[in-house]
């Protein structure tokens, strides 16, 4: 996973069978306006913890991240 054009924003990953987990930290001063994030596959349902987002088969199409916080989603085939 990746969130182009966002610097400072942090993704920790971890797969296993059929799930993907992303959290994800924005270190910035500035909020993170809809940042987008790219998968390596397309996944079904999406679970979000901390924040609220959109799943578009292979993107995560996340709200505004404020400056020092965090939020994660799991992923599910």
């Amino acid at each position: 996973a990746v969130c182009r054009k966002n610097p400072n924003f942090y993704l920790i990953c971890k797969q296993t069978e059929g799930k993907l987990a992303v959290a994800w930290c924005n270190f910035s001063l500035d909020t993170a306006y809809e940042p987008v994030i790219e998968l390596s596959q397309q996944y079904k349902n999406a679970t979000f913890i901390g924040n609220q987002g959109k799943l578009l088969e292979d993107r995560l199409l996340l709200a505004d991240v404020a400056p020092w916080s965090f939020g994660a989603v799991i992923l599910e085939n």
